[in-house]
């Protein structure tokens, strides 16, 4: 190798760049760097297109792709030493090299990164995190007969979900069955009548609708709650201090909204749990 390309070649594995851009990158040595530079310098468009690719010479990182995206008949020639082989000052070689390689174009560009400090300890914090639930997530994933019932179950359960978000949240005159609710004029004792009526006949849905009716007409007149037609079940169990109207408000949305039959029980639990729902909203 020429006194002049290894001067080069020395001041190339001194001098620390950013990974190469292009995808295919190649790593040589000092020799074959000497013999690409000089190929290309000569015109040869295939050593030119093998140097770009070079992001290591004898080991030490170079971006040789962006140092060569501008005029690289010049460049290459400063690698070269610019003096025929016998004839270059090795300092004067390091010097010129050393001009070209702290250029930008050697170096990727340096992108402020004020937060970057903070997010790599962010990261570090939840990498612990991160580690099981990725292992789970690719057991999961690594079968189909894993996957495909959880996936179902998922779908199921955000379903149910909605669908009990959306009952709770319907207002209580709506639904199947459903007049808008008592309004303050209404007579709680001829609800309850009718009640007896529709439980009689075997209308156990209409029973639990009507009694329901009657007990918030009757918190109404007792002060605890204000009727109004957008009154929602969720909104009745939060302004009535009851546990037992959690369980009633439970059965009316079920059946008046859901579809589910009434049952006997259903129609008991009705009828001896709103005297206590007053109880405990008085209390």
């Amino acid at each position: 190798m020429r006194p002049a390309a290894a001067t080069l070649t020395l001041a190339l594995s001194l001098v620390v760049a950013g990974p190469a851009t292009t995808a295919a990158a190649e790593a040589i040595d000092g020799d074959r760097f000497s013999q690409l530079v000089d190929r290309a310098a000569a015109g040869d468009g295939a050593a030119l297109a093998e140097l770009r690719r070079v992001d290591r010479v004898d080991g030490r990182p170079v971006d040789m792709a962006a140092a060569l995206a501008d005029r690289p008949d010049d460049r290459l020639r400063v690698l070269q030493g610019g003096s025929p082989p016998g004839e270059a000052d090795a300092d004067a070689a390091r010097r010129s090299a050393q001009e070209v390689l702290d250029r930008r174009a050697f170096h990727p560009p340096d992108v402020p990164r004020p937060l970057e400090g903070v997010l790599r300890r962010i990261g570090g914090w939840l990498a612990p995190l991160g580690r099981p639930l990725r292992a789970a997530f690719e057991w999961v994933t690594a079968e189909s007969e894993r996957f495909v019932p959880l996936a179902v179950g998922v779908v199921l359960g955000a379903a149910v979900i909605a669908l009990v978000v959306g009952r709770r949240r319907m207002p209580l005159g709506a639904g199947p069955g459903g007049r808008h609710l008592a309004s303050r004029s209404e007579d709680p004792v001829q609800l309850e009548r009718s009640a007896d009526e529709a439980e009689r006949a075997g209308d156990l849905a209409l029973a639990v609708r009507l009694r329901f009716r009657a007990g918030l007409v009757r918190l109404d007149r007792a002060g605890v709650l204000r009727l109004r037609p957008s009154l929602t079940t969720g909104a009745v169990t939060r302004a009535v201090p009851s546990e037992t109207l959690v369980r009633l408000a439970t059965d009316f949305d079920e059946i008046a909204y859901g579809g589910r039959p009434a049952a006997p029980g259903d129609v008991a639990a009705s009828r001896t749990g709103w005297p206590r729902v007053l109880a405990e909203a008085r209390r």
